[in-house]
């Protein structure tokens, strides 16, 4: 049961290796600014999995007493008068089953793009089944979504009556891996940044509060010759040559490709699931927090996106608290970037403080470069209506926003394969079949 005084995060898919970075998070920002009172209340379908994490926040609550963790026998249970609900779910037969389908009548779209709504509709019933219960049992709770298209879903929650906003490991981890380029802390980084989920742009960049750009240009070849240079950041650095912009998404580039004879180094970078499992088992042998060593690339970090870890603990705190802090999260743009229409859903710096989010206000994104991301930002606020109000016309429409990206012909297999199966859910759920 919650203690009445402490804000409650419920996360629903407990057993989540993303748990030990948002523990490590919220151990940082308490140490930071002070102890607030905090419930996790953990729920996965293999609870035994979800005792772990329960374990592993334990002994950061050693540090902090006002924290404490719980696993719950239902979702009910965690949901139950939660302030604060993340999801980590992995729908992953589903969306194979789907792309089969869609493969088998050679249908697949590119993501980020058209082919975001196949995931959208693998993870929709799920979505559907959580908003009734956040009614029932957390109707004042926001919801923070992860999962992708986690833009796509955050539009779709809020059409069903719950506050959610999206957030992405994108923005943080682009700022982790500058701070290691540049053998800086990560708060020595400011970006202005604008665009959506897995698309968007770096506008400003400074360095201890130099211009960023300018100081890039003078490193770029150093960078690239480091040691643990990361072959995901190879494309945004070309597409920076080639417009004076970083992506604010280092591993998701399109449309932007490169030629295949470009021979990037993956093989030191394998093994990040196993080295994550042997550091939390060391963790809960030794009653000590993961800790890594310092001025790393994120990716040799023993927890995963240790950057967006540290953001949620300062998401928690601004929630729980009356103190406003500046997050990545998706929100609705409502003239945010002044050129997208107010009803999409943007990524751009935002306060949070308790249930308030305000998005700054970044101006123009220019369309020279960000044409396709505004394109995209309203292809999305129409998948969400469609996973809302399933029209077979709406689908074929948010495929026309990006035609340019397959044949026609096929865009019209992939609408009628997908609206057949998203159908089919629909009408199973409305007889409570799902």
């Amino acid at each position: 049961m919650k203690d009445r005084k402490a804000f409650k995060v419920a996360y629903i898919g407990g057993g989540s290796m993303f748990l030990p970075s948002i523990i490590n998070g919220i151990a940082d920002i308490m140490g930071k600014k002070g102890n607030f009172e905090l419930c996790l209340s953990l729920y996965d379908i293999h609870r035994d999995r979800a005792e772990r994490m329960r374990q592993y926040a334990d002994i950061i609550s050693d540090e902090c007493p006002t924290f404490s963790a719980e696993t719950t026998a239902t979702r009910e249970e965690s949901l139950d008068g939660a302030d604060l609900v993340f999801v980590s779910v992995a729908l992953y037969d589903r969306l194979r089953e789907i792309n089969q389908l869609l493969a088998d009548v050679d249908a697949i779209l590119p993501e980020p793009g058209p082919g975001d709504i196949a995931e959208a509709v693998a993870v929709a019933p799920f979505y559907f089944d959580l908003a009734d219960d956040m009614k029932q049992y957390c109707p004042s709770a926001t919801h923070i979504s992860l999962v992708n298209p986690t833009d796509v879903i955050a539009l779709f929650m809020n059409m069903m009556g719950i506050q959610a906003v999206g957030m992405c490991v994108e923005v943080e981890g682009l700022r982790g891996a500058l701070a290691y380029y540049f053998r800086v802390p990560e708060e020595a980084i400011e970006m202005i940044y604008a665009g959506v989920n897995h698309n968007g742009w770096t506008l400003k960049l400074t360095i201890n509060g130099e211009d960023g750009y300018q100081l890039l240009r003078e490193k770029l070849s150093e960078i690239e010759k480091d040691i643990d240079f990361h072959p995901g950041n190879y494309g945004i650095f070309r597409i920076f040559e080639l417009t004076g912009h970083l992506m604010s998404s280092a591993y998701h580039t399109p449309p932007f490709y490169f030629e295949p004879k470009t021979k990037l180094d993956w093989s030191r970078w394998g093994g990040k699931r196993e080295s994550y499992e042997k550091a939390l088992e060391e963790a809960l042998r030794t009653k000590k927090p993961i800790t890594d060593r310092p001025m790393i690339h994120p990716e040799r970090s023993l927890v995963n996106y240790p950057a967006t870890g540290r953001a949620i603990g300062k998401l928690i705190r601004a929630m729980a608290t009356n103190e406003k802090e500046l997050v990545a999260i998706q929100v609705i743009n409502n003239g945010a970037i002044s050129n997208f229409p107010d009803n999409t859903c943007v990524e751009v710096p935002t306060f949070v403080c308790r249930r308030e989010f305000m998005p700054q206000n970044i101006g123009e994104l220019p369309e020279w470069f960000g044409g396709i991301t505004r394109l995209l930002a309203i292809q999305r606020r129409m998948m969400a209506e469609y996973l809302f109000n399933p029209s077979y016309d709406l689908l074929k429409h948010a495929l026309s926003v990006l035609p340019i990206l397959a044949s026609v012909e096929k865009h019209l297999r992939f609408a009628e394969t997908l609206h057949r199966v998203y159908h089919q859910e629909d009408q199973r759920r409305q007889r409570g079949q799902v």
